[in-house]
């Protein structure tokens, strides 16, 4: 786990070596930081654009909380870096990161969204195609299978043949008493 939280400090002192001393989970966190913000909005601005849900964000207040981040990882940069011209690719880099988690969580939870719209409705096309009902494991369509609760609270499957009678498997006839409550119709 430590290795996925310290992934960016193990690739800078790759490139710098020991000329930063940084934190090993700052510039990581505030890189995933950046994919949530674009994830927020990318997913606020689909909905509101699609149902229009108030769920879009203000491009400005996230470009604000990005620059912040930047901001200080830019000061951490100048104070841990041991020459000025290491500080200032540290912090190209880092903006170039940021930038790039940003996108990607925008392009990611738009592409998570269509997939997961496009999934239900294919489930609703396939119920609409079956014409919402249940087949029993016998093969029989007479009636729509469902679950009914006895007095005793025992459950137990049954075809609903409308008129609010039921049959179960055993052949038993029953009379629905109220919602899922039923009763032997002896």
């Amino acid at each position: 786990m430590n290795e996925k939280m310290t992934w960016f400090w193990n690739w800078e002192k790759k490139i710098w070596g020991d000329r930063v001393e940084t934190n090993r989970y700052f510039a990581t966190l505030c890189i995933m930081f950046a994919a949530i913000i674009g994830a927020c909005v990318g997913g606020g601005n689909i909905f509101h654009a699609w149902f229009n849900w108030k769920t879009d964000v203000n491009l400005v207040t996230m470009g604000f909380i990005l620059i912040m981040i930047w901001g200080c990882n830019l000061c951490e940069s100048i104070i841990a870096s041991q020459t000025a011209l290491t500080a200032l690719w540290r912090s190209l880099l880092i903006l170039v990161c940021l930038s790039g988690a940003f996108a990607a969580g925008v392009v990611t939870s738009v592409v998570v969204i269509v997939l997961v719209i496009a999934w239900l409705a294919l489930l609703a096309l396939s119920i609409f195609a079956s014409g919402g009902r249940s087949r029993s494991s016998s093969g029989s369509s007479d009636g729509v299978e469902q679950y009914g609760y006895d007095e005793n609270g025992s459950q137990f499957v049954m075809r609903d043949r409308s008129g609010g009678y039921a049959w179960d498997d055993d052949g038993r006839r029953w009379k629905n008493d109220g919602g899922s409550k039923w009763s032997l119709d002896e």
